[in-house]
């Protein structure tokens, strides 16, 4: 989930399109299986995930299969990509 919700701040921002193929390379390359076997399957003490599975984070609620709609409850975005230029 917390690369759902990071690949969602980067559409917030207008650095790049929302889509589903992203959206699924983004849960695609985020291996919670490899942190677990790195720490050895620790976890937090209170012994569970947070209810948004990310935690820490303020704003409205996030569903991975709902970006569009936690996007949407946002007042602070930016709608589209913006243009990179050169300076000479």
């Amino acid at each position: 989930m917390q690369a759902v919700w990071l690949y969602a701040q980067i559409v917030r921002w207008g650095q790049a399109p929302l889509s589903e193929e992203l959206r699924a390379t983004a849960q695609a390359v985020f291996r919670p299986d490899l942190y677990d076997a790195a720490t050895g399957g620790v976890h937090s003490p209170d012994g569970g995930e947070p209810g948004d599975g990310i935690g820490g984070f303020i704003g409205p609620p996030f569903n991975p299969a709902d970006i569009a709609g936690h996007l949407a409850a946002w007042r602070i975005k930016r709608p589209v990509r913006p243009r990179l230029s050169l300076v000479r």
